[in-house]
């Protein structure tokens, strides 16, 4: 029994001096104070509060306090929210020492919390009607962020500089292309040989009239696919003037059929 009493004792020694340190660090519990939304220093003050309360004795871990300051505004929450049942009824011995928290007494607001760049972290609830002001310290404390990712022109620089490397690829890969295809025409007309002679012929063909050019393009044609030995008598006739298409037949073939 005695035991017991003494445990109570120092559970309340322990939630009293914890209280008193908090009223001392305004950015664990004070929403209207520009360090409350800045996660950095809730930490250095609580490595503050864990050090205070080893020098007055009390072994505790950081997470005991936590949860220990988390269940006294719970507590105080529901008391105040309370207007029956032995909550509403009975004194509280907190009461009086959390007073100091009454200015955070508000309803309906969430406050995000910040690292010490700005940067957004899980929202916690709060009592409180000082959303915008909170907000507005966001947006101080990461404006030269925003600056710099929403700069015109800086946007512009980079989207010049992206089009300028693409045209000069493009450049560059027309620069390949034109004397590479030069140059397998170029190959094309050296390695086949009849290349001139076929222009040469189809020239002359052009200058004649349609007659005479259907008669040489069939005295062509006949000379190209029969042998050698009728290609020497097409070539008399033809120098005497007696040539016939009746006689060198090249199988029936219209000057269209042979060359489509």
């Amino acid at each position: 029994m005695e035991r017991m009493i003494v445990a109570r004792k120092m559970s309340r020694d322990i939630r009293r001096k914890l209280v008193e340190l908090i009223e001392l660090e305004p950015s664990i519990w004070d929403i209207t104070s520009d360090d409350y939304c800045l996660n950095d220093r809730k930490k250095n003050a609580w490595a503050r509060i864990m050090r205070a309360m080893k020098d007055e004795g009390h072994v505790c871990s950081m997470g005991e306090l936590k949860v220990l300051w988390k269940n006294l505004k719970d507590q105080r929450k529901r008391r105040r929210t309370s207007t029956t049942g032995s909550a509403a009824g009975r004194e509280w011995a907190y009461g009086d020492m959390l007073s100091f928290m009454d200015k955070t007494d508000f309803e309906g607001n969430t406050v995000r919390n910040l690292d010490e760049n700005g940067n957004s972290t899980v929202p916690t609830f709060t009592d409180s009607p000082y959303v915008d002001r909170l907000e507005q310290s966001k947006e101080a404390v990461s404006i030269k962020k925003k600056k710099k990712e929403d700069d015109p022109i800086a946007m512009i620089r980079s989207a010049t500089e992206v089009i300028k490397t693409c045209m000069e690829e493009r450049e560059s890969e027309e620069k390949r292309r034109v004397p590479d295809e030069t140059g397998q025409e170029a190959r094309k007309t050296n390695e086949d040989k009849f290349y001139h002679f076929g222009n040469w012929v189809a020239m002359q063909l052009r200058e004649l009239d349609s007659h005479t050019a259907d008669n040489k393009v069939h005295i062509i044609a006949t000379v190209l696919m029969t042998d050698a030995s009728i290609s020497v008598n097409l070539d008399n006739d033809v120098r005497r003037g007696s040539y016939s298409a009746d006689r060198y037949n090249t199988g029936s073939r219209t000057k269209d059929e042979l060359f489509p």
